[in-house]
Protein backbone atom coordinates (compact mmCIF):
# COMPACT_ATOMS: atom_id res chain seq x y z
CA UNK A 1 0.00 0.00 0.00
CA UNK A 2 1.52 3.26 -0.92
CA UNK A 3 0.46 6.76 0.92
CA UNK A 4 0.97 10.72 -0.58
CA UNK A 5 -0.94 13.66 0.20
CA UNK A 6 -2.18 16.29 -2.91
CA UNK A 7 -3.32 19.76 -2.33
CA UNK A 8 -6.97 20.17 -2.65
CA UNK A 9 -8.74 23.65 -4.63
CA UNK A 10 -9.43 24.77 -1.17
CA UNK A 11 -5.38 25.12 -0.95
CA UNK A 12 -5.88 21.69 2.06
CA UNK A 13 -4.42 18.59 1.86
CA UNK A 14 -6.15 15.40 1.31
CA UNK A 15 -4.64 11.53 2.07
CA UNK A 16 -4.44 9.18 -1.10
CA UNK A 17 -4.26 5.87 -0.40
CA UNK A 18 -3.27 3.94 -3.36
CA UNK A 19 -3.24 -0.39 -4.09
CA UNK A 20 -1.67 -1.03 -7.98
CA UNK A 21 -3.69 1.21 -10.16
CA UNK A 22 -6.28 2.21 -7.58
CA UNK A 23 -6.03 5.06 -5.54
CA UNK A 24 -8.45 6.81 -3.70
CA UNK A 25 -8.94 10.25 -0.98
CA UNK A 26 -9.35 9.15 2.37
CA UNK A 27 -12.25 10.53 4.66
CA UNK A 28 -11.89 11.31 8.00
CA UNK A 29 -8.77 12.91 7.80
CA UNK A 30 -6.84 15.71 6.13
CA UNK A 31 -3.23 14.36 6.36
CA UNK A 32 -1.13 11.69 6.51
CA UNK A 33 0.27 13.05 10.07
CA UNK A 34 -3.52 13.12 11.20
CA UNK A 35 -4.12 9.31 10.47
CA UNK A 36 -0.97 7.62 11.76
CA UNK A 37 -2.13 10.17 15.06
CA UNK A 38 -5.40 8.14 14.76
CA UNK A 39 -3.14 5.14 14.66
CA UNK A 40 -1.66 5.58 18.17
CA UNK A 41 -4.39 6.79 20.00
CA UNK A 42 -6.26 3.54 18.79
CA UNK A 43 -4.00 1.49 19.08
CA UNK A 44 -4.24 -0.01 15.53
CA UNK A 45 -2.19 -0.68 12.46
CA UNK A 46 -2.40 1.66 9.73
CA UNK A 47 -4.16 -0.65 7.66
CA UNK A 48 -6.13 -1.43 10.40
CA UNK A 49 -7.03 2.18 10.66
CA UNK A 50 -7.58 2.52 7.24
CA UNK A 51 -9.73 0.36 6.94
CA UNK A 52 -12.48 1.80 9.66
CA UNK A 53 -12.56 5.33 7.47
CA UNK A 54 -13.88 5.57 3.55
CA UNK A 55 -12.80 5.77 0.76
CA UNK A 56 -14.61 9.38 -0.96
CA UNK A 57 -13.30 9.54 -4.45
CA UNK A 58 -11.49 7.83 -6.83
CA UNK A 59 -8.21 9.61 -7.87
CA UNK A 60 -5.84 9.91 -11.15
CA UNK A 61 -2.41 9.92 -8.99
CA UNK A 62 -0.21 10.30 -12.07
CA UNK A 63 -2.21 12.96 -13.88
CA UNK A 64 -2.52 15.09 -10.22
CA UNK A 65 1.46 14.26 -10.20
CA UNK A 66 2.01 16.01 -13.79
CA UNK A 67 0.12 19.02 -12.62
CA UNK A 68 2.43 19.25 -9.95
CA UNK A 69 -0.88 18.70 -6.95
CA UNK A 70 1.35 16.47 -4.67
CA UNK A 71 3.06 17.72 -1.38
CA UNK A 72 5.48 15.82 0.64
CA UNK A 73 3.96 12.81 1.62
CA UNK A 74 3.94 13.65 5.37
CA UNK A 75 4.23 17.36 7.09
CA UNK A 76 4.60 17.48 11.10
CA UNK A 77 2.30 20.27 12.15
CA UNK A 78 5.77 22.84 13.12
CA UNK A 79 9.10 22.82 12.12
CA UNK A 80 9.74 21.97 15.80
CA UNK A 81 8.20 18.71 15.59
CA UNK A 82 10.31 17.22 12.55
CA UNK A 83 13.25 15.73 12.70
CA UNK A 84 15.89 14.83 10.00
CA UNK A 85 18.64 12.37 10.91
CA UNK A 86 21.62 11.03 8.50
CA UNK A 87 22.82 14.26 7.23
CA UNK A 88 26.09 12.67 6.91
CA UNK A 89 25.02 10.84 4.06
CA UNK A 90 26.39 12.02 0.87
CA UNK A 91 23.81 14.98 -0.58
CA UNK A 92 24.26 14.17 -4.27
CA UNK A 93 23.11 10.53 -4.02
CA UNK A 94 19.58 8.71 -3.99
CA UNK A 95 18.36 8.40 -0.55
CA UNK A 96 15.48 6.14 1.08
CA UNK A 97 13.97 7.59 3.93
CA UNK A 98 11.98 5.80 6.75
CA UNK A 99 9.29 7.78 8.18
CA UNK A 100 8.13 7.16 11.62
CA UNK A 101 6.11 9.24 14.13
CA UNK A 102 6.36 8.88 18.01
CA UNK A 103 3.99 7.56 20.36
CA UNK A 104 2.65 7.88 24.01
CA UNK A 105 5.10 5.72 25.45
CA UNK A 106 8.27 7.50 23.91
CA UNK A 107 8.19 4.10 20.63
CA UNK A 108 8.67 4.85 17.20
CA UNK A 109 5.76 3.84 15.08
CA UNK A 110 7.07 3.41 11.49
CA UNK A 111 4.81 4.04 8.47
CA UNK A 112 7.17 2.94 5.99
CA UNK A 113 10.09 4.34 3.89
CA UNK A 114 9.72 6.21 0.83
CA UNK A 115 12.81 7.91 -1.86
CA UNK A 116 14.31 10.97 -0.96
CA UNK A 117 17.29 13.64 -1.77
CA UNK A 118 18.87 16.36 -0.46
CA UNK A 119 18.84 19.19 -2.66
CA UNK A 120 22.14 21.40 -0.84
CA UNK A 121 21.90 24.55 -3.26
CA UNK A 122 18.52 25.65 -3.67
CA UNK A 123 19.56 28.81 -5.21
CA UNK A 124 20.71 26.59 -8.10
CA UNK A 125 17.54 24.39 -8.25
CA UNK A 126 14.17 24.47 -9.64
CA UNK A 127 12.51 22.45 -7.36
CA UNK A 128 9.28 24.30 -6.57
CA UNK A 129 7.33 21.87 -7.83
CA UNK A 130 8.99 18.63 -6.05
CA UNK A 131 7.37 17.50 -2.86
CA UNK A 132 9.62 19.29 -0.73
CA UNK A 133 10.43 19.71 3.22
CA UNK A 134 12.58 22.87 4.46
CA UNK A 135 15.33 21.97 7.52
CA UNK A 136 18.65 23.51 8.35
CA UNK A 137 20.02 24.95 5.59
CA UNK A 138 18.63 22.62 3.34
CA UNK A 139 15.29 21.19 1.23
CA UNK A 140 14.86 17.50 0.98
CA UNK A 141 12.47 15.92 -1.70
CA UNK A 142 10.73 13.48 -0.36
CA UNK A 143 8.49 10.52 -1.89
CA UNK A 144 5.90 11.39 -3.82
CA UNK A 145 4.62 8.02 -1.78
CA UNK A 146 5.30 6.15 1.27
CA UNK A 147 5.61 2.44 0.27
CA UNK A 148 3.75 0.96 4.14
CA UNK A 149 5.46 -1.84 5.78
CA UNK A 150 8.82 -3.38 5.76
CA UNK A 151 11.81 -2.35 3.77
CA UNK A 152 12.37 -4.41 0.25
CA UNK A 153 15.11 -6.61 0.25
CA UNK A 154 15.18 -5.84 -3.69
CA UNK A 155 15.56 -2.42 -4.20
CA UNK A 156 15.71 -1.75 -8.09
CA UNK A 157 17.09 2.01 -8.75
CA UNK A 158 16.95 3.83 -12.38
CA UNK A 159 18.26 7.12 -12.26
CA UNK A 160 18.11 8.99 -15.78
CA UNK A 161 19.04 12.26 -17.32
CA UNK A 162 15.94 13.15 -19.77
CA UNK A 163 16.50 16.00 -22.58
CA UNK A 164 13.22 16.84 -24.77
CA UNK A 165 11.28 13.66 -23.45
CA UNK A 166 13.85 11.19 -24.44
CA UNK A 167 16.39 9.61 -22.02
CA UNK A 168 19.96 10.15 -22.87
CA UNK A 169 21.76 8.62 -20.16
CA UNK A 170 20.57 6.04 -17.62
CA UNK A 171 22.33 4.38 -14.84
CA UNK A 172 20.83 0.98 -12.72
CA UNK A 173 21.47 1.83 -8.88
CA UNK A 174 22.75 -1.08 -7.18
CA UNK A 175 22.95 -1.54 -3.57
CA UNK A 176 26.03 -1.29 -1.54
CA UNK A 177 27.49 -4.72 -0.24
CA UNK A 178 27.72 -3.64 2.98
CA UNK A 179 23.93 -2.58 2.96
CA UNK A 180 22.38 -5.36 4.42
CA UNK A 181 19.80 -4.53 6.90
CA UNK A 182 18.18 -1.09 7.47
CA UNK A 183 20.37 0.83 10.90
CA UNK A 184 18.09 0.96 13.65
CA UNK A 185 16.77 4.34 14.28
CA UNK A 186 17.32 5.79 17.77
CA UNK A 187 14.13 7.43 19.06
CA UNK A 188 15.33 8.33 22.61
CA UNK A 189 16.58 11.64 22.03
CA UNK A 190 16.11 14.27 24.81
CA UNK A 191 14.13 16.44 22.21
CA UNK A 192 12.05 13.82 21.31
CA UNK A 193 7.76 14.01 21.95
CA UNK A 194 4.77 12.38 21.43
CA UNK A 195 3.62 13.22 17.91
CA UNK A 196 6.90 14.25 16.56
CA UNK A 197 7.82 13.10 13.19
CA UNK A 198 11.33 10.84 12.65
CA UNK A 199 12.76 11.28 9.02
CA UNK A 200 15.52 9.23 8.99
CA UNK A 201 18.00 8.96 5.43
CA UNK A 202 19.91 6.64 4.35
CA UNK A 203 21.91 5.32 1.37
CA UNK A 204 21.86 1.82 0.58
CA UNK A 205 23.09 2.70 -3.33
CA UNK A 206 26.48 2.28 -4.81
CA UNK A 207 28.62 5.29 -5.45
CA UNK A 208 28.63 5.94 -9.48
CA UNK A 209 29.77 8.57 -11.43
CA UNK A 210 27.53 10.25 -14.09
CA UNK A 211 29.16 10.34 -17.55
CA UNK A 212 30.70 13.92 -19.23
CA UNK A 213 27.29 15.25 -20.72
CA UNK A 214 26.56 18.85 -20.14
CA UNK A 215 23.57 20.12 -18.90
CA UNK A 216 21.27 22.02 -21.08
CA UNK A 217 18.38 23.96 -19.99
CA UNK A 218 15.06 21.70 -19.77
CA UNK A 219 17.27 18.47 -18.69
CA UNK A 220 16.40 16.68 -15.52
CA UNK A 221 16.82 13.54 -13.59
CA UNK A 222 13.89 11.19 -13.04
CA UNK A 223 14.58 8.64 -9.88
CA UNK A 224 12.60 5.67 -10.42
CA UNK A 225 12.46 2.86 -7.79
CA UNK A 226 9.39 0.37 -8.61
CA UNK A 227 8.52 -0.73 -5.09
CA UNK A 228 8.18 3.08 -3.95
CA UNK A 229 5.56 4.23 -6.41
CA UNK A 230 5.56 7.23 -9.04
CA UNK A 231 9.32 8.11 -9.81
CA UNK A 232 10.71 11.45 -8.15
CA UNK A 233 10.85 13.74 -11.66
CA UNK A 234 12.85 17.41 -11.98
CA UNK A 235 15.39 16.56 -9.74
CA UNK A 236 17.98 18.81 -10.97
CA UNK A 237 16.21 21.28 -13.70
CA UNK A 238 18.33 24.36 -14.66
CA UNK A 239 17.19 27.41 -13.92
CA UNK A 240 16.85 30.12 -16.84
CA UNK A 241 19.93 31.85 -16.59
CA UNK A 242 19.47 35.79 -16.59
CA UNK A 243 21.88 37.94 -18.95
CA UNK A 244 23.61 40.82 -17.13
CA UNK A 245 21.61 44.15 -18.05
CA UNK A 246 24.55 46.47 -19.26
CA UNK A 247 24.13 50.21 -18.60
Amino acid sequence: MLLSQIKTQAGKRSVVVREGTEAYTLSGVSTTYQLVIKCIQNSLTLAEQINRLEFEQAVDLQHLYTEHKLVAPIEAPSAIQQHVTGEQDMPTMPKIAAISVVAQDGNLLTIGYCMAYILSDARNLNHSFLPTLEFEDNVIALGPEILTGGLPQVMDGILSQVRNGKVIFNDNLGLNDVFSAFPALDSKYQTSLAGDVFIQLFSPFKLFEMPHIRLQEGDFFELEIAQFGLPMENLWQILRQQKPSVA
